[in-house]
C-alpha cells in the first residue's frame, strides 16, 4: 500500500494530474459503491462514461448519462480535500504506515 500511495504522491506533482482524496470522514457520497471513468476524446470532442462492476462493464454515451455522471464527478471534487490537503494526507498516511501504526 505504501508504494501505491508514493506513486500517487509522485503523480500529484505532475502539472496535468490532479489528485484529490475523499476521506472516510466525509461520509456517504453520490458515488458510494460505484466507480466510473469519464472519457473525453480530444479529436472529436466525444464524451463517454465507462462503468464497471464485478460481473460487467459498459460504455454510456447518452446525454442523460453524461449529465448525471458529470454532476456526480463535480460533487465528488467539491467534497474532496483540496490538492495540497490531499498531498498532505497521502504523505501523512505513508509516514503512519512506515511507523507501523
Amino acid at each position: 500500500m505504501t508504494e501505491q500511495l508514493e506513486l500517487l504522491c509522485d503523480l500529484a506533482e505532475l502539472q496535468h494530474v490532479a489528485v484529490q482524496v475523499l476521506p472516510f470522514s466525509a461520509g456517504s457520497h453520490a458515488s458510494l459503491g460505484t466507480s466510473f471513468t469519464i472519457l473525453r476524446l480530444r479529436n472529436n470532442h466525444k464524451r463517454t462514461v465507462y462503468v464497471e462492476d464485478i460481473t460487467s462493464a459498459d460504455y454510456l454515451d447518452r446525454p442523460h448519462h453524461l449529465d448525471t455522471y458529470n454532476l456526480v464527478y463535480e460533487r465528488l471534487r467539491m467534497e474532496a480535500l483540496g490538492l495540497n490537503e490531499s498531498k498532505s494526507m497521502l504523505k501523512q498516511t505513508i509516514e503512519e504506515l512506515g511507523a507501523g501504526r
